[in-house]
């Protein structure tokens, strides 16, 4: 049963899961841009910040790494104003794990997390965020809850940008020794500073999101190595102003398992997003619509028992039908975690 607990450790949240786009002023929609970077680095913190199972009471980790964008402004191939959209970004990352409580039944702990992006040429859009966790998972068989409660403020270059909480319970259940069901619910407040002098002064984009999942899981392996996820979510978007309150429902297929060469561990993982405005945007005559595609491979390599170094590619089709936020993305990442 523990090892069932320690499995949604690692699939808490992944390097290539896709954060769902929003609307904003055309031509090179910097809001947008932002936000979704935002989100990004908050699956990323969360990310590197999974714990591993371990008997220790405390864990401390590093990453740092490269990546490669060749849209890193969200713009559309029909507009060619804005300035260039390929870029490179330098990631970093650390947490700092404590375990109040540490038992086979429970586990009650809490966690920092910082994270800071420096960009090549859009150095307007680097992002520096800490965010403390308070978590805590009960494990009795054949269940698991896992309760996190977080809270990060972000940055963007010099202004103060994002407050964002999060409360995101998960149940397990261990079906048989080879299926697990999970059921997920989750409450985001997106609170944005008003920041008048910036590009990024869109305080009316603050957004209290809810969002349900339910995922089933098949193990397979001779040590349960291997498994699939299928999973299907439900999203509603409450905008400070209507125009951007939205409903979103996300279907996503994943395989995550190690190979026995050197343990090299593999991911692939795809989505795809409909998303529903609920209100005519006046901006663009019309009310959006969104058809979102995502699709990733991460592959990891244990260098040692305290370093891994990671390769991840993901690509982005976000199809709207608003001409002007229509666009493709492209990110490759590069990039080694340290753990203590």
């Amino acid at each position: 049963m523990r090892r069932i607990a320690y499995l949604f450790a690692a699939a808490a949240s992944s390097l290539f899961l896709t954060s769902p786009a929003i609307a904003a002023e055309p031509p090179t929609a910097p809001v947008e841009t932002v936000k979704q970077t935002a989100e990004q680095a908050e699956l990323e913190r969360q990310r590197q910040g999974a714990q591993a199972p371990s008997e220790k009471d405390w864990s401390f980790g590093l990453f740092t790494g490269v990546q490669y964008d060749d849209n890193v402004i969200l713009r559309s191939e029909d507009v060619h104003t804005g300035g260039d959209r390929t870029d490179w970004k330098t990631i970093h990352a650390l947490f700092a794990d404590y375990r109040i409580v540490n038992t086979d039944e429970r586990v009650l702990g809490v966690r920092y997390n910082a994270y800071q992006t420096f960009i090549d040429k859009q150095d307007d859009l680097q992002l520096t965020g800490n965010g403390l966790t308070l978590h805590h998972t009960e494990i009795h068989a054949p269940f698991v809850l896992d309760v996190p409660f977080s809270f990060t403020h972000y940055d963007i270059k010099d202004d103060k940008y994002l407050n964002l909480g999060t409360v995101s319970p998960s149940l397990f259940v261990e079906e048989t020794s080879w299926l697990v069901g999970v059921l997920r619910g989750s409450f985001r407040h997106f609170d944005f500073y008003d920041v008048p002098k910036s590009d990024f002064d869109e305080p009316d984009r603050s957004s209290k999101v809810y969002e349900g999942t339910v995922e089933q899981w098949l193990l397979f392996g001779d040590r349960a190595q291997w498994r699939i996820e299928a999973g299907w979510s439900w999203r509603h978007e409450d905008a400070r102003e209507n125009e951007w309150t939205n409903d979103a429902w996300e279907g996503r297929l994943a395989l995550r398992g190690t190979l026995p060469w050197r343990s090299l561990g593999v991911e692939v993982s795809g989505t795809y997003t409909d998303k529903d405005y609920q209100e005519h945007n006046d901006l663009f005559g019309k009310t959006q619509r969104d058809e979102i595609t995502g699709a990733g491979l991460t592959l990891s390599l244990p260098v040692t028992s305290w370093a891994t170094i990671s390769a991840a590619y993901l690509f982005t089709n976000h199809n709207s039908n608003v001409e002007s936020q229509d666009y493709e993305r492209n990110q490759a990442t590069l990039g080694v975690t340290v753990l203590f």
